[in-house]
C-alpha cells in the first residue's frame, strides 16, 4: 500500500510519540552519553522520514527501531572518522608544504587562534586554558609558565593534562 508524504510524517510522528523513552533509552545505552540523546534522537527522527519505513504494519516496531537506531549511529561514527582521518591528513599536508607569507594568511591564522582561544575559555577552567594558551600560543618552558601563572611547574603539566583531556572529550562529543 502506497502512503503519501503526509501520512508518512504521522506515522513517523506517532511512532515517536508512543515509543519516544524507548528510543531515547536505546540511543543512551548505545553511545552512552547524555548530551548527545536529543540530537541523534532528532536525527534517528529526520532519518526514518527521509527512508519510508517499508512496511507501515512491522509487528515489532521496537526491534525495528532498535535496528535503525543501531545503524544510524554506526554511520555517524562513520562520518565522524572520515571528517577526522580527512582532517588529519589536511593536517599533515598544510605542514608538509612550503608556507608563503601573505598578510591575509596571518589574518586568517590569527582569527582562527582566536576562536580556538575563545572556545578554550569557554569549554576550560581559567586556569586550564591559561596553561594551554601560555604553551601553545606563546611557547613558554613549564619554568615561564608556572612563573606567570605564580604555581609550580608540576601544578601547570596537571592544568595542561586536563585542560587537554577535556578539550579532546568536548570535541569529540560535537565530532570534529
Amino acid at each position: 500500500m502506497n502512503y503519501t508524504e503526509a501520512e508518512h510524517v504521522r506515522f513517523i510522528t506517532r511512532v515517536f510519540e508512543e515509543h519516544g523513552d524507548y528510543i531515547r533509552k536505546v540511543i543512551y545505552f548505545k553511545i552512552k552519553n547524555e548530551s548527545l540523546v536529543d540530537d541523534f534522537f532528532q536525527e534517528c527522527f529526520l532519518s526514518l522520514i527521509q527512508k519510508p519505513i517499508p512496511c507501515q504494519n512491522i509487528k515489532d516496531i521496537k526491534s525495528y527501531l532498535f535496528k535503525v537506531i543501531h545503524n544510524d549511529i554506526i554511520d555517524a561514527a562513520r562520518r565522524i572518522q572520515r571528517y577526522q582521518t580527512s582532517l588529519s591528513h589536511y593536517l599533515e599536508e598544510i605542514k608538509k608544504a612550503p608556507q608563503k607569507e601573505y598578510p591575509e594568511t596571518a589574518l586568517i591564522q590569527n582569527e582562527e587562534s582566536d576562536k580556538i582561544l575563545s572556545w578554550l575559555k569557554k569549554h576550560l577552567s581559567a586556569r586550564e586554558a591559561q596553561a594551554i594558551i601560555l604553551r601553545y600560543r606563546e611557547n613558554c618552558t613549564n619554568r615561564e609558565m608556572a612563573q606567570k601563572m605564580g604555581v609550580k611547574a608540576s601544578s601547570v603539566n596537571r592544568y595542561i593534562c586536563i585542560g587537554l583531556k577535556k578539550a579532546r572529550l568536548a570535541l569529540n562529543e560535537i565530532g570534529v
